[in-house]
């Protein structure tokens, strides 16, 4: 018995450690604070995706447009087996009609897991079934160490602590506000590039100069898991009467130069056109003037003001009759239009 008690001593004192490294070295979540207000919130349209969404759809720009209150749910550094779970949660009342889903094609072939003190651990903020769903189907066969234990021991962690501990002591933080996400932005370094518009929606004003390596689209290194997620994404907003729409943000004349953004144009617009999904392919959108420096970085995560023109450009297509009318034909009509406002 003694021994026993021991035991369970040593196993409460290690959990102890763990969630107190947590609470002062994992960064401040941003996820934490969008999703209860998608699920509070009065949106009926939902922009889904990773990094390049967050800051290429204005969501005030589009409810004007559309008529239609929206959120910007995009999430840098999130798988898209756990963008099909923040729209789940997102929906648990079943209050969304439309779903704009923003296609980054790197997260596609590459494999993204939770990053130990990052602000990308969805798990605590999961309710219900979705959690234990999330749990069985995604974490475990992965690092669902990582998602109880979410801290990183690093010298960069360790000088931010005290300002971790005090945005997460806050109570707009503990209850998760919208007016925590300035502390948490600033926390997570964001904004030295991007200020926090509101509604998810972060608006690059500095470009940072940062380059970006080449990297070419292979198909045949799309990932099984990523089209198994996308049939269900698909199945779920079918079932709902969910009109769900796919997106690619248009990326810096750099990467369309130099990566082959024309075989990622056919090869989504394949895929989307299978499951009866529309692909607008915003590369390929006539009207949309930019340079590199229109770009915070090479990656292609937009200033505000491109995503301003980039958003009502899309609601006038999604506004459309005839849709054709806005696009060009063939890469090589992309790349000469690159810097025309025709």
């Amino acid at each position: 018995m003694r021994t026993f008690k021991k035991l369970v001593l040593f196993v409460l004192a290690n959990l102890l450690v763990a969630w107190s490294m947590t609470l002062t070295l994992a960064q401040p979540s941003a996820v934490k604070v969008l999703l209860k207000e998608a699920k509070g919130g009065t949106y009926d349209t939902l922009f889904l995706g990773q990094s390049h969404g967050t800051m290429a759809w204005n969501p005030y720009i589009y409810s004007s447009e559309m008529g239609h209150e929206a959120l910007n749910l995009n999430v840098r550094l999130m798988p898209l087996e756990d963008v099909y779970y923040i729209l789940l949660e997102s929906d648990k009342d079943r209050q969304y009609d439309t779903v704009i889903l923003d296609i980054d094609p790197s997260y596609w072939s590459d494999v993204f897991t939770q990053v130990g003190g990052m602000d990308t651990n969805l798990f605590p903020h999961l309710t219900g079934v979705r959690r234990i769903s999330y749990l069985t189907n995604v974490l475990w066969d992965q690092q669902w160490n990582m998602a109880l234990f979410d801290y990183q021991l690093t010298r960069t962690g360790i000088l931010k602590s005290a300002n971790v501990l005090k945005s997460k002591l806050n109570l707009p933080y503990m209850t998760a506000s919208v007016s925590s996400l300035d502390a948490t932005y600033e926390v997570i370094g964001l904004t030295t590039k991007y200020r926090n518009a509101g509604r998810g929606f972060l608006y690059g004003y500095h470009e940072s100069g940062i380059a970006w390596p080449t990297w070419k689209f292979d198909a045949s290194s799309v990932r099984e898991e990523k089209i198994a997620t996308f049939e269900k994404m698909v199945r779920y907003c079918r079932e709902r009467n969910i009109e769900l729409v796919c997106v690619q943000s248009a990326l810096p004349p750099y990467r369309l130069i130099h990566e082959n953004m024309d075989e990622v144009h056919d090869y989504f617009s394949q895929l989307c056109g299978a499951y009866g999904v529309p692909f607008i392919d915003m590369n390929y959108a006539r009207g949309l003037s930019r340079t590199d420096g229109d770009y915070v970085d090479l990656d292609g995560h937009m200033m505000g003001q491109l995503a301003d023109r980039h958003t009502k450009l899309l609601c006038d297509i999604l506004k459309a009759e005839d849709q054709e009318q806005f696009f060009f034909k063939t890469y090589d009509e992309v790349l000469e239009g690159l810097n025309c406002d025709e």
